[in-house]
């Protein structure tokens, strides 16, 4: 279902894939994100790879690359959460670009 979100929402959402499309390196992912004031965190993950909503202590982010470990359902992947959680108004488990509509 799509939804009307904030324009902040969809600007992070935006910028995050913008830079997932334009480094290949997970390593160069993070340190543009970071640099542009993301927080970036390697986390573990469920099923749904990069453009999956995360959760992690009350923050919605965006998962920014593969899984690089397992263990039995879960991979460590990589997340990104916007300054100010503005993917709040998102719904964990499912893609951002999925849920909102484009303008």
């Amino acid at each position: 279902m799509k939804t009307n979100i904030s324009k902040d929402a969809v600007a992070d959402c935006k910028i995050i894939d913008s830079v997932i499309d334009a480094y290949r390196l997970v390593q160069d992912r993070v340190k543009k994100l970071d640099g542009l004031g993301f927080y970036v965190r390697q986390q573990w993950v469920g099923s749904g790879g990069i453009g999956t909503i995360r959760k992690y202590d009350g923050m919605k982010g965006i998962q920014i690359s593969g899984t690089t470990a397992s263990c039995a359902y879960a991979g460590l992947a990589y997340v990104a959460y916007p300054a100010g959680n503005t993917l709040s108004e998102l719904q964990e488990g499912r893609r951002w670009y999925g849920q909102i509509n484009k303008k």
